[in-house]
């Protein structure tokens, strides 16, 4: 804050034969001063706060250090330093001058380490928050945490679609961290037919495919007497030399690693015999 401070000045003069004069002047002396926005600051790593409380344009400000300084208004900059600071300013005017100080210290994050499914074959997700330095978490679906799902370090719940969560940690007496995953849901999805009836000692081809021509999968067929060719392909012979009941087993994996076991029935019956 500038002020401008006035003296004035009344001189009598008189001399030893009693002749007396007097002069009355007034001097205007700039005083320079500043108030800072509060003794010092606390911030977390990342945070800005401006310095001065009331800032006066028009003085000389020489600032140091200039790191973390945003000084294009220098009477009153804009600080986010990267670690704890002190700042001294140099205001001045004319001749006159003052030299003032503040300092701004800076806080880590807490620490946030967040594992878990990034991928969920059947829905069910588990995620966990861990830190060395606070306890306390939060889970939510949405990036401002208006709808906590959860407060444990350990979260579980079932999605039906790609869903991304968010954690943050600590309280707000913290420097506070957040981080999020998108969990990809991937059921392996498949068309097939569910039953064959033929006669015994016909063949037939049994063919297993994706529900979406854009998903692929690795299929094995578990061993079978009547299957025939090659185990792990979509499509395979089945051969019943016999009438019966079979149940021909199989297992799809996509590219995800995960799978579905799953089976299909063939019934087997003897040609009918004429009469």
């Amino acid at each position: 804050i500038h002020y401008i401070y006035k003296i004035f000045i009344d001189q009598r003069i008189k001399d030893e034969f009693g002749c007396a004069d007097s002069i009355k002047r007034s001097l205007e002396i700039p005083l320079i001063d500043i108030e800072f926005n509060g003794d010092e600051h606390q911030l977390c790593i990342g945070d800005s706060v401006r310095l001065v409380k009331s800032s006066k344009p028009g003085l000389s400000y020489n600032w140091q250090p200039t790191e973390g300084l945003d000084l294009s208004d220098p009477s009153n900059p804009l600080a986010r330093p990267s670690k704890t600071t002190t700042y001294r300013v140099t205001i001045s005017e004319g001749p006159c001058s003052l030299e003032a100080a503040i300092l701004v210290v800076v806080r880590n994050n807490v620490n946030l380490l967040l594992t878990g499914d990034s991928v969920s074959c059947d829905g069910y997700v588990t995620l966990r928050a861990s830190s060395d330095s606070t306890n306390i978490f939060k889970w939510s679906k949405a990036p401002d945490f208006h709808n906590i799902l959860s407060s444990d370090s350990v979260f579980s719940t079932r999605i039906s679609e790609n869903t991304r969560f968010y954690v943050m940690a600590g309280d707000s007496t913290e420097c506070q961290d957040t981080a999020s995953i998108l969990v990809k849901y991937r059921k392996v999805e498949l068309k097939f037919q569910k039953e064959y009836s033929l006669c015994a000692g016909d063949s037939v081809q049994i063919t297993v495919q994706t529900a979406s021509p854009n998903d692929s999968v690795r299929i094995r067929w578990n061993d079978h007497p009547i299957l025939h060719g090659d185990k792990n392909q979509k499509a395979i012979w089945a051969y019943p030399v016999h009438a019966g009941v079979y149940w021909l087993v199989f297992t799809a994996w996509d590219e995800n690693n995960c799978s579905i076991t799953d089976s299909i029935k063939l019934v087997s019956i003897d040609h009918p015999i004429p009469e």
